[in-house]
């Protein structure tokens, strides 16, 4: 079963926009899968293409996922932009700190749907923008179901819609989309002799090491 699981609305309001509306569609790439035991964290990411001087109005996205096998870590997943990376609400409260306007962050649930939340930047006043350095990274961390089956594949979906300045002509407003799948595959605890292995290894290494030092001695 799938269900939405986040919204994003980050809505920085623009005065003038007029005239027709262009559309295009951001690329998102590269696109990382997640990996990780039953009952642990698995980490996807979603690397939007916003093109630098991306003077950004508003942003719209949503990610979907397989219940009950993945639940949403909102804690531990990320938002990065401009050069930094941030915690999700932190990185939600630092694009309204760089918002050019006077803008504010609410969030909300939707009742009987737990596996959603409504996460909101709106713009209190006409007054200005965002400009992007570049794209935008979105890390979505997910916890797998205890007892999940090894080598299981749950997807995951990203969706959106942004608005921005068009520099052509100037002061004209255009709408783009941008989505893309990503998956999260439970893995397999390692045989014991896999981690024997693992163990001979890292001792070999460790023994060529001490040699090079005190050859070099």
């Amino acid at each position: 079963m799938i269900k939405t699981l986040h919204r994003l609305l980050a809505c920085l309001a623009f005065a003038g926009a007029a005239g027709s509306v262009s559309a295009d569609v951001v690329p998102v790439s590269p696109v990382g899968n997640g990996s990780a035991l039953a009952g642990a964290t698995a980490t996807t990411s979603f690397n939007v293409g916003f093109g630098t001087g991306y003077e950004l109005l508003t942003l719209d996205f949503s990610l979907t996922y397989d219940v009950p096998a993945l639940t949403f870590n909102v804690g531990a997943s990320k938002l990065a932009y401009n050069g930094s990376e941030y915690g999700l609400i932190a990185g939600l409260d630092q694009l309204v700190a760089d918002s050019a306007g006077d803008f504010s962050y609410s969030t909300s649930t939707t009742p009987g749907d737990p596996g959603k939340s409504v996460y909101s930047v709106v713009g209190g006043y006409v007054t200005g923008s965002l400009v992007l350095a570049g794209p935008v990274l979105l890390k979505a961390a997910f916890d797998i179901l205890p007892g999940a089956p090894v080598g299981a594949a749950y997807s995951v979906e990203l969706a959106g819609l942004s608005s921005a300045v068009d520099p052509n002509p100037p002061l004209f407003v255009r709408s783009d989309s941008f989505g893309a799948g990503a998956s999260v595959t439970v893995a397999a605890i390692p045989e014991p002799g896999g981690w024997m292995m693992l163990l001979a290894g890292l001792g070999l290494v460790a023994t060529l090491g001490r040699r090079r030092l005190a050859a070099r001695a």
